[in-house]
């Protein structure tokens, strides 16, 4: 049986996963399959090499879809995007955007959007002129979605206004008046 072996087509020495195994390791496993966006081979060749954690390709993807952990950018999410960026660029504002906690680039959203299904880019075309249209009347709303401002990086520092010296007129009388006095 295919899915009964590890990565290397071996039975694992120690058995597979346990539900405690899977628990100490959900944080690891995480960060490495979503948030250094390693494959699922890749994930499974670490935590095998490294943690002596065996489980096959429907253990991670059953556990993945339990803890809710998903790449994939889905229609009603793109549709939702767009039309929250349309929105937010007519009120003159940039935007970064996050599903489920993770920053999406902006470049993998335009390449989604030119292979997107006809259906979904009819819709995107749609909610891109008409911005104001509820997205519920095209798809649910989506509350893992989050469209703000980026953050200033250290490449825009803040710009401050230059320190201007007090002028004498708005000075302390007695301060002026000792100022004169020392200087004369």
């Amino acid at each position: 049986m295919g899915t009964s072996r590890s990565i290397d087509g071996a039975r694992p020495p120690d058995g597979w996963a346990t539900a405690n195994d899977w628990a100490n390791h959900q944080p690891l496993i995480t960060a490495l399959y979503r948030d250094q966006n390693k494959t699922l081979k890749e994930t499974m060749q670490v935590m095998e090499e490294k943690h002596e954690f065996f489980a096959t390709v429907r253990m991670y993807k059953a556990r993945f879809q339990q803890w809710g952990i998903e790449k994939k950018i889905k229609a009603e999410d793109a549709v939702e995007i767009f039309r929250q960026q349309t929105a937010r660029a007519k009120a003159g504002k940039s935007s970064v955007v996050y599903i489920r906690g993770r920053r999406i680039n902006p470049e993998r959203l335009q390449r989604y959007r030119y292979r997107a299904a006809a259906i979904v880019s009819e819709q995107i075309l749609m909610v891109e002129k008409e911005p104001a249209i509820s997205s519920s009347e095209i798809s649910p709303p989506s509350s893992h979605i989050i469209c703000r401002t980026p953050s200033p990086t250290p490449e825009d520092p803040p710009t401050l206004t230059p320190h201007l010296d007090d002028p004498t007129d708005f000075r302390v009388p007695h301060e002026s008046s000792l100022e004169n006095s020392t200087s004369a």
